[in-house]
């Protein structure tokens, strides 16, 4: 399972600049082959997605290290593609010289899991350890000590549509030597997950936020929280414990045989009538490319929570979504499917009596590539239409995006330019109206969005669905300047009056907010405690 060693991670700052290439990742120790260069994004020393090595030829090693010894590669992900539902990985591995002109030869020490800033404008430093093995499993299981010239290569793994896998190489001398590295020993994990809720904490389970968090005297469990709204102090209270369950993301794995349980990070739905929240989780412990294949119900109202296997465990679908669809008592569910070299945008109806999925509406012979980054989901069940916010992945900078608007009473799905020339978002509400309002925050235009730590007065602006268009009007301001951070959304946040929102001030705390839809009038509930993930209000 997740070594949880520390792994030291800096989110640069965004300079807006004008120009793009595809950039992704940089080594910069020891150095990585050929030129580098990490002041700006684009560059295309960061840009390798031959493997093994972007074609670049062996260099004169210039670190030299001895087996047992770690070893701390300092890397930059120079563009970030996380794919929600399925998020991706950094890869380090280690090949003798002689072996290392084969993808396949490299014997793989450390992945790390990739994390979501919410845009691809992201760079971010990592320091990730390695151990230097002595002895080297080459692909007919036989091994090989490891000595001399030998290749480390770095890769980024995003599981995203459209997106390859990125490389460097880089050169070291490994130096034999007679000591022995003593492993450390870590809990093992259950053989299942272990659910408890703490039903004398449930109390009134309305005007709360939920929300996930690591468990602070377990590595190997997470939390559900509950925040009361009307709790001036905003204190945590745990009412459900996962023993066994880790974060998707944010995970650094030594042992590559066993990744753990996890539970995704973005994939959270909620019915609001019978006071239930739905997490998605992967029971597959030992392939970390597998898709998630259990959905957990946490039952409020019955003070119970219970997983149940998609399809009996075997879900071939990724699901980058879910919604609680009250009509049917099932969740909705929005996934990007490839038919021969097309990439189809679907949703699929998931059952709550029996798990299994149906497709209930597909983009049939449309490619939808490159709007591949999935942002965000709603549902108006008044008018049986579900919407889904998905980027364009190679405009990190214009962010230009679509609304995909499916009818599920016809099964017909349209697909509506949204300009960011004015307002750029990432989340949103939908009203349960008999019209086809949306609400959202916004810091301004995609140019305004930039720099991240930049401070702006955002707006509550209205969507207003009409057919195959939609209009964008300014409704409100939040008074209060904050940071351009794009996240923040909580999930079934609007209720029939208000709308709580996670805005992050100039020192990158998280504030929470109040927002009346109809007066504007905004109320600040206070800053959070912990961080949180996946969180949801009932």
């Amino acid at each position: 399972m997740s070594s949880f060693l520390k792994v030291v991670f800096t989110i640069l700052s965004l300079l807006f600049v004008t120009s793009f290439t595809n950039a992704h990742i940089c080594v910069m120790y020891p150095a990585q082959r050929g030129a580098l260069n990490i002041t700006t994004y684009g560059n295309p020393t960061c840009f390798k997605y031959k493997g093994p090595c972007g074609n670049l030829p062996a260099e004169t090693p210039k670190v030299t290290i001895s087996t047992g010894n770690n070893l701390n590669i300092q890397m930059q992900q120079n563009l970030n593609h996380y794919s929600i539902g399925n998020a991706g990985y950094l890869e380090i591995s280690i090949a003798p010289l002689s072996q290392s002109l084969d993808e396949d030869n490299f014997q793989v020490l450390t992945i790390l899991t990739d994390y979501f800033p919410v845009r691809q404008w992201t760079r971010t430093n990592f320091t990730i350890p390695i151990t230097i093995p002595s002895l080297f499993k080459q692909k007919d299981g036989s091994n090989l000590p490891l000595q001399g010239h030998s290749v480390i290569r770095a890769r980024y793994i995003p599981n995203k549509p459209t997106e390859p896998i990125f490389h460097q190489c880089l050169d070291i001398n490994v130096a034999r030597t007679n000591s022995k590295r003593i492993e450390r020993v870590s809990n093992r994990k259950l053989s299942r997950p272990l659910f408890n809720m703490y039903k004398e904490r449930v109390g009134d389970a309305t005007n709360a936020i939920y929300g996930i968090v690591k468990n602070p005297l377990n590595d190997y469990a997470i939390d559900v929280v509950k925040i009361d709204l009307n709790d001036k102090n905003l204190n945590p209270n745990v009412v459900v414990s996962m023993n066994g369950v880790i974060p998707s993301d944010g995970q650094l794995y030594t042992n590559l045989n066993d990744f753990g349980y996890r539970l995704y990070n973005g994939v959270t739905a909620v019915d609001r009538r019978n006071k239930r929240l739905f997490y998605l989780l992967n029971m597959n412990s030992k392939d970390i490319n597998s898709i998630p294949n259990t959905i957990v119900v946490v039952d409020l109202a019955r003070t119970t929570i219970a997983s149940y296997n998609i399809n009996g465990g075997n879900n071939n679908y990724t699901i980058s979504s879910l919604i609680y669809n009250e009509v049917s008592d099932s969740l909705l569910a929005s996934s990007l499917i490839k038919t021969n070299n097309t990439y189809n945008y679907a949703l699929i109806n998931i059952s709550l009596r029996d798990l299994r999925t149906q497709v209930v509406a597909i983009t049939k012979g449309i490619d939808i590539s490159p709007y591949v980054d999935f942002l965000y989901s709603g549902f108006n069940p008044s008018l049986n239409i579900h919407y889904s916010l998905i980027r364009h992945e190679d405009e990190p900078l214009t962010m230009v995006q679509q609304l995909y608007r499916t009818n599920l009473n016809t099964g017909k799905i349209e697909m509506i330019e949204l300009s960011t020339d004015e307002y750029v978002f990432s989340n949103f509400h939908v009203l349960n109206s008999k019209t086809e309002d949306i609400l959202t925050f916004s810091p301004g235009s995609a140019s305004d969005s930039l720099p991240v730590e930049k401070l702006n007065i955002w707006k509550l602006v209205e969507l207003k669905a009409d057919g195959n268009s939609v209009d964008m009007i300014s409704r409100e301001y939040v008074t209060t300047p904050f940071a351009n951070y794009l996240g923040g959304s909580i999930v079934n946040g609007l209720n029939s009056n208000d709308i709580v929102h996670l805005f992050k001030d100039e020192n990158g705390n998280d504030v929470l907010y109040k927002v009346d839809v109809e007066s504007g009038r905004q109320e600040k509930l206070g800053l959070l405690k912990t961080k949180m993930f996946n969180i949801a209000r009932l």
